[in-house]
């Protein structure tokens, strides 16, 4: 005890606030999905846990390159692959700019009509 301390002053504890995690990933399409013959479109959708505030962005990315800008939606349409596999990431974004999360990788296949043999 400190001088100014009495044995009836009450000792103020300290409380650490837990802040959970902040958490991304992608709910569809599944992980090993193959899009169906066509253009190449399909849609990709994430949840984030706990729910984005604020300034938080996501971006999709798409073999490793970014499908456009930072939004706060938690869906993307993607127009035109090509055929083949493809990797998709999602990385959850703090208003600073410091990715705070990045979801598991989703692998796809797309399908797509070819003109040889005909």
């Amino acid at each position: 005890m400190t001088p100014a301390q009495t044995a009836d002053t009450p000792r103020t504890a300290r409380r650490e606030v837990e802040t959970p995690a902040s958490r991304i990933e992608i709910t569809s399409p599944a992980n090993e999905s193959t899009i169906a013959m066509g253009p190449g479109n399909f849609t990709v959708s994430a949840r984030a846990e706990p729910p984005l505030t604020g300034r938080e962005t996501v971006v999709l990315f798409v073999d490793g390159q970014p499908l456009g800008a930072g939004q706060t939606t938690l869906s993307w349409f993607v127009e035109g692959a090509p055929r083949g596999p493809h990797d998709l990431v999602v990385q959850r974004i703090a208003g600073s700019g410091e990715t705070v999360a990045i979801s598991q990788p989703v692998r796809v296949y797309v399908l797509r009509p070819s003109i040889i043999g005909r």
